[in-house]
């Protein structure tokens, strides 16, 4: 022991000798592995294939002969004829004939009842009667049998060559040659065309939401006066209204004429909180806002289209005017006089001198049968210009 106290410095010089002697081999017998490393051991083993080789050329690949085969088979839809469907239609989204069987009463393809065996009950299949192509029957004043006589297409020189020439608009007015004859009107001239308001519809009311909503109300005692009102106002954030205090919502001043405080059986809370237009006249707006529930203007808004031309929408209340038409087909101009959101019509007032009608009823079924309406557009978009007692610079939707 004296020994090592002695010279414990050269034992511990000497542990770690050994220690970088056994590293050093430790790291030469790496590299020589390494070395030894090749190509051949770094593969890996090929592996065998799961599943069965199968040939393209076999009968189960033949998708169009086993369906040809088979109950699947459906008979090829007929081209469009564009005489008899309406401006929607296109070849690409026809569904294929599906018929009931009246012996077994399942929904199979109408092929098989040509002639053929039911695919599930394997019964004969009665032939029906197919119905007439085509609306109007051929005379010997309509020999292509579209509703216009040749002597009024010779007239108004209609190519009779064209398919579906009847339903062409010619002159670009938004209106098929075959609704002109109906209307006794020139379907070579644009300006010479039925009233435009036949191609209106009314589609829907549309609320007007207000930029506030009714959080919560906070009651003290039977007392209205002392309750509050925590509404939240969009950009002015939240506020605290008392009965009788005069606010202002979008733009206009109101009164808060009322508040009752209700709760459901379980809890739920369903207080209501009333405003009056604050307005010297006849029919103030009154509006009731519910806790939670988005807040609509009772302003209620007519929105009326145009079935040949898309980009014409407009929202018009009571007394508003609109214009629809341009610069090659003319325009006309429109007054609302009222409109009933639950009958689904507006009642107009032509205020062109020249108009034959003057009170109009526009419903949200068009003047312009579906089986009328022009093919091709109109030469350029209507100009929808609504508005109070005078049309303004707006375009198509104006809303508050």
């Amino acid at each position: 022991m004296e020994l090592i106290k002695r010279h414990y410095e050269k034992v511990i010089l000497l542990g770690v000798f050994l220690l970088v002697i056994l590293a050093m081999l430790f790291a030469i017998s790496a590299i020589n592995e390494t070395r030894e490393i090749s190509d051949d051991k770094l593969r890996l083993p090929r592996m065998r294939a799961d599943y069965e080789k199968a040939d393209p050329a076999s009968e189960r690949f033949q998708t169009e002969k086993r369906i040809q085969s088979s109950m699947l088979r459906w008979s090829a839809p007929p081209a469009r004829n564009a005489a008899l469907c309406s401006n929607h239609y296109s070849d690409l989204v026809i569904f294929p004939g599906v018929a009931m069987c009246p012996f077994c009463r399942k929904m199979i393809p109408a092929y098989y009842f040509d002639d053929k065996h039911c695919p599930e009950c394997d019964k004969m299949l009665p032939k029906p009667e197919r119905p007439k192509n085509g609306r109007f029957e051929k005379t010997e004043f309509d020999q292509d049998a579209d509703g216009l006589p040749d002597e009024w297409e010779s007239k108004f020189n209609i190519n009779q060559a064209l398919d579906g020439h009847a339903l062409l608009d010619d002159d670009g007015d938004g209106f098929s040659n075959l609704y002109e004859y109906t209307c006794n009107t020139k379907p070579n001239v644009p300006r010479d065309h039925p009233p435009l308001w036949h191609r209106v519809i009314f589609t829907n009311v549309h609320l007007i939401q207000l930029p506030v909503s009714f959080k919560a109300l906070t009651a003290s005692g039977d007392d209205k006066r002392n309750w509050k009102a925590q509404v939240e106002i969009e950009r002015r954030g939240t506020k605290f209204w008392r009965l009788n205090n005069e606010v202002v919502v979008a733009g206009r001043h109101y009164v808060v004429a009322d508040m009752e405080r209700v709760f459901t059986a379980d809890g739920k809370e369903e207080s209501s909180l009333t405003l009056k237009e604050k307005t010297t006249g006849e029919n103030p707006e009154i509006i009731t806002m519910k806790v939670g529930q988005p807040t609509f203007s009772s302003d209620q808004r007519a929105v009326l289209e145009d079935i040949t031309d898309p980009a014409f929408k407009v929202e018009v209340r009571a007394g508003d005017t609109f214009t629809i038409g341009n610069d090659v087909i003319g325009r006309e101009k429109y007054k609302v006089k009222s409109f009933d959101g639950e009958k689904k019509e507006v009642i107009l007032e032509a205020l062109d001198p020249d108009a034959k009608e003057k009170e109009i009823t526009v419903t949200s079924e068009s003047r312009i049968p579906a089986d009328m309406r022009a093919q091709s557009g109109i030469a350029e978009s209507s100009d929808a210009l609504p508005g109070g007692d005078a049309d303004k610079n707006s375009k198509n939707t104006r809303k508050r």
